[in-house]
C-alpha cells in the first residue's frame, strides 16, 4: 500500500500513541477505503469508537457512513463536518495533529461508555 508522506506520518504517530498508552487491545487502525461494502458493514458492527483524524477533507463519506451505524466519531472540525455535527452532542472533535487531543479523545470513549453510545445514537440521528 502507498500512503502520501503526511499520512504515513500520523499513522506511525498514532500507532505509536496507541501502544505507549496501552491501548493496542481497545484500538484498530483501518484504513476503510481498502474495505469492500460488506467489510465495512462488518467494521462498523464489531467496533465501538470511530476515529478519522483528517487535516483536510470536504465532507468525507465515512463520517456518515460511521453515524449511520450509530458510531461514536472522533474526527477533526475540517470541511463541511462542523456545518452538521457538534462537538460532545454528536461527535467528539479534536484538533488537526494534536496527539494529545486524540489521546483524551480515546480515553474519554474508553471510560464512558454510556456516553460512547449516547454519542454515537445522536450522530445516527443528524443523518435520519
Amino acid at each position: 500500500m502507498q500512503l502520501d508522506l503526511n499520512r504515513k506520518n500520523d499513522i506511525v504517530k498514532i500507532t505509536n500513541l496507541i501502544s505507549q498508552n496501552q491501548l493496542s487491545s481497545k484500538v484498530n487502525i483501518v484504513l476503510s477505503e481498502k474495505l469492500n461494502l460488506q467489510d465495512k458493514v462488518n467494521y462498523f458492527t464489531q467496533n465501538e469508537v470511530f476515529l478519522f483524524p483528517s487535516h483536510n477533507e470536504n465532507f468525507p463519506l465515512v463520517i456518515i457512513e460511521a453515524a449511520c451505524a450509530g458510531m461514536p466519531i472522533i474526527t477533526t472540525p475540517v470541511g463541511a463536518i462542523p456545518e452538521f455535527f457538534t462537538h460532545m452532542e454528536n461527535i467528539y472533535f479534536v484538533e488537526p495533529g494534536n496527539i494529545e487531543e486524540i489521546k483524551s479523545a480515546i480515553q474519554y470513549m474508553i471510560q464512558n461508555p454510556k456516553e460512547r453510545i449516547r454519542m454515537g445514537m445522536a450522530a445516527k440521528r443528524i443523518i435520519y
